[in-house]
């Protein structure tokens, strides 16, 4: 009896723990998806200042659809996303567009998300 209830807090406690790495990374997108609106807004209207992009606002449809896959547990979709997001960025970086560190750090931190949630989610082969 002890035995059962032992495996069941544990798959609790496991279940919890991967709940909350994939909250981790669809909320890493949507916080990346919000920044990218606000930085166009205010860089439509502003004369003085310009906000630099997480994102190009033109990769932001691949990024939102990728998030939802994220949201809604895809095991493709987080994979796809790590995948994206580290090609993208190390393209970025080779190219010589990364003109500050805030960005590269702002991005290892979103890269870690992404992958946390990436290696979270429950594959059918996983044991």
């Amino acid at each position: 009896m002890k035995k059962t209830k032992n495996v069941q807090i544990e798959s609790s406690e496991k279940l919890h723990r991967k709940e909350k790495q994939n909250r981790q990374g669809w909320l890493a997108g949507l916080f990346s998806l919000l920044y990218t609106i606000f930085a166009v807004i205010f860089n439509e209207y502003s004369n003085y200042v310009e906000l630099k992009y997480l994102q190009t606002p033109v990769e932001f449809l691949v990024i939102a659809l990728l998030t939802y896959l994220i949201f809604i547990k895809s095991n493709i979709g987080a994979v796809l996303m790590v995948i994206y997001f580290a090609t993208h960025k190390i393209i970025l970086l080779l190219s010589g567009l990364y003109f500050s560190v805030s960005n590269i750090i702002i991005d290892v931190v979103l890269f870690y998300c992404y992958l946390t949630a990436a290696r979270e989610i429950n594959f059918p082969y996983k044991t």
